[in-house]
Protein backbone atom coordinates (compact mmCIF):
# COMPACT_ATOMS: atom_id res chain seq x y z
CA UNK A 1 0.00 0.00 0.00
CA UNK A 2 1.35 3.45 -0.91
CA UNK A 3 0.31 7.04 -0.19
CA UNK A 4 0.65 9.46 -3.06
CA UNK A 5 0.36 13.24 -3.31
CA UNK A 6 -1.79 14.87 -5.95
CA UNK A 7 1.35 15.83 -7.88
CA UNK A 8 2.09 12.12 -8.31
CA UNK A 9 4.96 11.82 -5.79
CA UNK A 10 4.90 9.12 -3.11
CA UNK A 11 4.64 10.02 0.55
CA UNK A 12 7.89 9.01 2.26
CA UNK A 13 9.62 9.66 5.57
CA UNK A 14 11.08 12.80 4.02
CA UNK A 15 7.67 14.19 2.99
CA UNK A 16 6.24 16.80 5.44
CA UNK A 17 3.08 14.75 5.77
CA UNK A 18 2.19 11.71 7.86
CA UNK A 19 0.24 8.91 6.19
CA UNK A 20 -2.11 6.82 8.33
CA UNK A 21 -3.52 3.58 6.96
CA UNK A 22 -5.85 1.49 9.11
CA UNK A 23 -8.46 -1.21 8.57
CA UNK A 24 -12.02 -0.76 9.75
CA UNK A 25 -11.83 -4.18 11.42
CA UNK A 26 -8.32 -4.92 12.65
CA UNK A 27 -9.27 -8.49 13.58
CA UNK A 28 -9.53 -9.36 9.88
CA UNK A 29 -6.30 -7.76 8.73
CA UNK A 30 -3.58 -5.47 9.99
CA UNK A 31 -1.42 -2.84 8.29
CA UNK A 32 2.17 -2.38 9.37
CA UNK A 33 4.71 -0.26 7.49
CA UNK A 34 2.33 -0.16 4.49
CA UNK A 35 2.09 -3.97 4.45
CA UNK A 36 -1.28 -5.70 4.80
CA UNK A 37 -1.43 -8.98 6.71
CA UNK A 38 -4.49 -11.25 6.59
CA UNK A 39 -5.53 -12.47 10.06
CA UNK A 40 -8.83 -14.30 9.62
CA UNK A 41 -11.62 -14.74 7.10
CA UNK A 42 -13.97 -11.83 6.52
CA UNK A 43 -14.22 -8.47 4.77
CA UNK A 44 -13.13 -5.02 5.83
CA UNK A 45 -12.09 -1.66 4.40
CA UNK A 46 -8.69 -0.02 4.68
CA UNK A 47 -8.76 3.79 4.74
CA UNK A 48 -5.89 6.24 4.33
CA UNK A 49 -5.60 9.63 6.03
CA UNK A 50 -2.89 12.29 6.11
CA UNK A 51 -1.65 14.51 8.94
CA UNK A 52 0.21 17.82 8.31
CA UNK A 53 -2.02 19.21 5.58
CA UNK A 54 -2.03 22.99 5.19
CA UNK A 55 -5.29 24.88 4.99
CA UNK A 56 -4.77 25.38 1.27
CA UNK A 57 -4.26 21.64 0.74
CA UNK A 58 -7.03 19.34 -0.27
CA UNK A 59 -7.28 15.62 0.58
CA UNK A 60 -8.44 12.92 -1.75
CA UNK A 61 -9.11 9.91 0.47
CA UNK A 62 -8.87 6.38 -0.84
CA UNK A 63 -10.36 3.18 0.47
CA UNK A 64 -9.44 -0.43 -0.28
CA UNK A 65 -11.91 -3.23 0.30
CA UNK A 66 -10.17 -6.36 1.52
CA UNK A 67 -11.63 -9.87 1.59
CA UNK A 68 -9.80 -12.62 3.46
CA UNK A 69 -10.65 -16.25 2.70
CA UNK A 70 -9.95 -19.28 4.86
CA UNK A 71 -7.02 -21.50 3.88
CA UNK A 72 -8.20 -24.77 2.35
CA UNK A 73 -6.26 -27.87 3.37
CA UNK A 74 -6.44 -31.51 2.37
CA UNK A 75 -4.55 -34.28 4.20
CA UNK A 76 -4.28 -37.73 2.64
CA UNK A 77 -2.18 -40.88 2.97
CA UNK A 78 -0.74 -43.03 0.20
CA UNK A 79 -2.71 -46.09 1.45
CA UNK A 80 -6.07 -46.59 3.10
CA UNK A 81 -5.53 -50.23 4.09
CA UNK A 82 -2.49 -52.50 4.18
CA UNK A 83 -1.85 -56.19 4.77
CA UNK A 84 1.65 -57.18 5.85
CA UNK A 85 3.22 -60.44 6.87
CA UNK A 86 4.76 -60.67 10.29
CA UNK A 87 8.26 -59.17 10.18
CA UNK A 88 7.61 -57.06 7.07
CA UNK A 89 7.88 -53.27 6.81
CA UNK A 90 6.26 -50.61 4.63
CA UNK A 91 6.57 -46.82 4.40
CA UNK A 92 3.40 -44.74 4.11
CA UNK A 93 3.58 -41.17 2.81
CA UNK A 94 1.41 -38.22 3.84
CA UNK A 95 0.41 -35.42 1.45
CA UNK A 96 -0.74 -31.98 2.61
CA UNK A 97 -2.32 -29.59 0.09
CA UNK A 98 -2.79 -25.92 1.06
CA UNK A 99 -4.89 -23.81 -1.29
CA UNK A 100 -4.15 -26.20 -4.15
CA UNK A 101 -0.39 -26.41 -3.59
CA UNK A 102 1.48 -29.28 -1.95
CA UNK A 103 3.42 -28.44 1.20
CA UNK A 104 7.01 -29.65 1.11
CA UNK A 105 8.05 -31.87 4.06
CA UNK A 106 4.98 -31.36 6.27
CA UNK A 107 5.43 -32.16 9.96
CA UNK A 108 3.28 -35.24 10.58
CA UNK A 109 3.00 -37.26 13.79
CA UNK A 110 2.32 -40.99 13.52
CA UNK A 111 0.88 -43.50 15.98
CA UNK A 112 -0.35 -47.09 16.17
CA UNK A 113 -3.42 -48.04 18.16
CA UNK A 114 -1.73 -51.31 19.17
CA UNK A 115 2.06 -51.23 19.20
CA UNK A 116 2.25 -54.93 20.07
CA UNK A 117 0.92 -55.67 16.58
CA UNK A 118 2.69 -52.94 14.60
CA UNK A 119 4.75 -49.82 15.23
CA UNK A 120 5.27 -46.74 13.07
CA UNK A 121 8.14 -44.25 13.26
CA UNK A 122 8.27 -40.51 12.55
CA UNK A 123 8.87 -41.16 8.85
CA UNK A 124 5.75 -43.32 8.40
CA UNK A 125 7.69 -46.62 8.39
CA UNK A 126 5.39 -49.40 9.62
CA UNK A 127 6.86 -52.55 11.16
CA UNK A 128 4.58 -55.60 11.46
CA UNK A 129 5.29 -57.42 14.74
CA UNK A 130 2.66 -60.10 15.23
CA UNK A 131 -0.61 -61.41 13.83
CA UNK A 132 -3.63 -59.15 14.32
CA UNK A 133 -5.09 -55.86 13.17
CA UNK A 134 -4.59 -52.27 14.24
CA UNK A 135 -5.06 -48.72 13.01
CA UNK A 136 -2.16 -46.50 11.98
CA UNK A 137 -2.97 -42.81 12.50
CA UNK A 138 -1.34 -39.68 11.06
CA UNK A 139 -1.92 -36.19 12.46
CA UNK A 140 -1.11 -32.79 10.99
CA UNK A 141 -1.74 -29.33 12.47
CA UNK A 142 -2.06 -26.59 9.85
CA UNK A 143 -0.88 -22.98 10.02
CA UNK A 144 -4.29 -21.94 11.35
CA UNK A 145 -3.99 -24.35 14.29
CA UNK A 146 -6.56 -26.79 12.95
CA UNK A 147 -5.81 -30.51 13.35
CA UNK A 148 -6.20 -32.98 10.48
CA UNK A 149 -6.25 -36.76 10.93
CA UNK A 150 -5.98 -39.65 8.48
CA UNK A 151 -5.78 -43.36 9.21
CA UNK A 152 -4.90 -46.74 7.74
CA UNK A 153 -6.36 -50.11 8.66
CA UNK A 154 -3.48 -52.58 9.00
CA UNK A 155 -3.76 -56.36 9.05
CA UNK A 156 -0.73 -58.40 10.04
CA UNK A 157 -0.75 -62.04 8.98
CA UNK A 158 1.63 -64.66 10.28
CA UNK A 159 4.50 -65.77 8.09
CA UNK A 160 3.61 -69.24 6.85
CA UNK A 161 6.11 -71.93 7.83
CA UNK A 162 6.20 -75.14 5.80
CA UNK A 163 8.01 -78.38 6.69
CA UNK A 164 8.35 -81.64 4.80
CA UNK A 165 9.60 -84.89 6.29
CA UNK A 166 10.17 -88.33 4.71
CA UNK A 167 9.66 -91.68 6.39
CA UNK A 168 11.89 -93.64 6.38
CA UNK A 169 15.03 -91.56 5.92
CA UNK A 170 17.48 -94.42 5.20
CA UNK A 171 16.65 -97.52 3.11
CA UNK A 172 18.55 -100.57 1.90
CA UNK A 173 17.06 -102.30 -1.13
CA UNK A 174 18.00 -105.21 -3.32
CA UNK A 175 17.79 -105.10 -7.08
CA UNK A 176 14.19 -104.91 -8.31
CA UNK A 177 12.88 -104.14 -4.79
CA UNK A 178 10.30 -101.35 -4.49
CA UNK A 179 9.36 -99.16 -1.57
CA UNK A 180 6.67 -96.51 -1.04
CA UNK A 181 7.93 -93.42 0.72
CA UNK A 182 5.67 -91.39 2.98
CA UNK A 183 6.04 -87.60 2.84
CA UNK A 184 4.43 -85.47 5.56
CA UNK A 185 3.92 -81.79 4.72
CA UNK A 186 2.94 -79.36 7.46
CA UNK A 187 1.87 -75.70 7.25
CA UNK A 188 2.32 -73.80 10.49
CA UNK A 189 2.44 -77.12 12.36
CA UNK A 190 -0.72 -78.55 10.76
CA UNK A 191 -0.49 -81.46 8.31
CA UNK A 192 -1.69 -80.79 4.76
CA UNK A 193 -4.01 -83.42 3.30
CA UNK A 194 -2.96 -84.85 -0.09
CA UNK A 195 -0.15 -82.39 -0.79
CA UNK A 196 1.21 -82.12 -4.33
CA UNK A 197 4.82 -83.38 -4.19
CA UNK A 198 7.52 -83.61 -6.83
CA UNK A 199 10.08 -86.42 -6.49
CA UNK A 200 13.60 -86.71 -7.91
CA UNK A 201 16.41 -89.25 -7.76
CA UNK A 202 20.06 -88.19 -7.81
CA UNK A 203 20.81 -91.20 -10.04
CA UNK A 204 17.81 -92.47 -11.91
CA UNK A 205 19.76 -95.40 -13.43
CA UNK A 206 20.36 -96.81 -9.92
CA UNK A 207 17.03 -96.07 -8.24
CA UNK A 208 13.97 -94.64 -9.97
CA UNK A 209 11.16 -92.77 -8.20
CA UNK A 210 7.61 -92.09 -9.34
CA UNK A 211 4.83 -90.66 -7.16
CA UNK A 212 6.82 -91.59 -4.06
CA UNK A 213 7.47 -95.22 -5.10
CA UNK A 214 11.16 -96.08 -5.51
CA UNK A 215 12.59 -99.04 -7.39
CA UNK A 216 16.12 -100.44 -7.12
CA UNK A 217 17.61 -100.94 -10.61
CA UNK A 218 21.26 -101.75 -9.91
CA UNK A 219 23.91 -101.54 -7.19
CA UNK A 220 24.72 -98.06 -5.98
CA UNK A 221 23.78 -95.24 -3.64
CA UNK A 222 21.35 -92.40 -4.38
CA UNK A 223 19.52 -89.56 -2.69
CA UNK A 224 15.77 -89.26 -3.11
CA UNK A 225 14.47 -85.71 -2.80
Amino acid sequence: VKGRLENGSDITSETPYTLHIAPTDDTICSVDNLTIKALKSGSTAITASIDGLRTVDTLTADTINVSVEDNIYSFTLSDSSIELQQGATKTVTATVIKNGKAISSPVVTWSSDDETIATVNNNGLISALKQGSTVIRANYTDDDGEAHTAQITLIVSIKNVYTIALDPTNIILHKDDTKVLNAVVEKNGVAITSPSISWTSSAGTIVSVQNGTIKALKTGKVTIT
